[in-house]
């Protein structure tokens, strides 16, 4: 097959792909750079875009309650592990079993299965309506988004979507996430779109800092005071996918700026 997807699926690129280890102690967690976001992704392209990613070598997936696709997600990845990478379509759909491959939906040894897993990266974010004041209720909602929609017995990462609830709901959903990450469900913890201002409040609660800090990071979008406070409380910063570099009405000028020192680089 010389499809496009298939000329993806042959590349060494995951071998290649870069990682960020988190700098919190006694943790040896590593990000890939490289990552797919599935925010306004459309619940019919969901499992196209996600094929074409695993045959790319991407591996980091951030997926969310508010996005609506954490079923299909879920599923393709489920069967990424148990299958192995199936051959698809240059618009990524998986190519019907013509029944004369007899290792195609065969499914490979626990090993194996652990061995993929162990691959990807998977963030999860808790959306605002799952943000509770009983820390139970925060954690069930994890597990059973865990068990029935990403099918799968950990995370590499859950987060905070959105600080915009109230201060006791925030509390002790970041609560939650510390017990999950103690337990083992999850193996690190952040939180998206805080300000200065709402990461004080988790340092004066006496809890920790966030492993990771989620939010529009470009050179149009600095945030110098949150870059500050991550290396004060070695959190690392991510755009995990968030946005491209500005939109259709950002500052038209700096782009200029931006091509002048490419051009010195090139």
């Amino acid at each position: 097959n010389s499809s496009p997807a298939s000329a993806l699926s042959t590349s060494n690129y995951y071998n290649k792909n870069p990682t960020l280890k988190l700098k919190s102690p006694n943790q040896n967690v590593k990000i890939p750079k490289i990552g797919y976001s599935f925010y306004k992704t459309e619940s019919s392209q969901v499992e196209q875009g996600l094929n074409l990613a695993l045959h790319a070598g991407v591996r980091h997936f951030d997926v969310g309650s508010l996005y609506n696709t954490n079923s299909i997600v879920g599923q393709v990845l489920y069967d990424y592990c148990t299958y192995g990478l199936q051959p698809i379509d240059e618009k990524g759909f998986i190519i019907p079993d013509d029944g004369q491959q007899d290792s195609r939906n065969k499914r490979v040894s626990s090993s194996a299965f652990l061995k993929r897993r162990k691959d990807l990266f998977i963030t999860h974010k808790i959306k605002n309506e799952e943000q509770d004041t009983e820390i139970q209720n925060v954690k069930q909602t994890v597990q059973k988004e865990l068990t029935d929609n990403l099918k799968t017995s950990y995370l590499d990462m859950l987060m905070i979507h959105s600080p915009l609830t109230d201060q006791q709901r925030r509390l002790t959903t970041y609560k939650a996430m510390i017990e999950l990450k103690q337990e083992g469900t999850v193996k690190a913890i952040g939180v998206c779109n805080f300000g200065v201002k709402l990461l004080d409040e988790i340092i004066q609660a006496g809890l920790p800092a966030p492993d990771v800090i989620q939010l529009q990071l470009s050179p149009f979008n600095q945030h110098k005071d949150i870059v500050a406070w991550s290396n004060k409380h070695n959190s690392i910063l991510s755009c995990s996918a968030w946005s491209k570099l500005s939109g259709v009405d950002g500052p038209q000028d700096g782009w200029q700026i931006l091509a002048n020192i490419a051009q010195k680089r090139i």
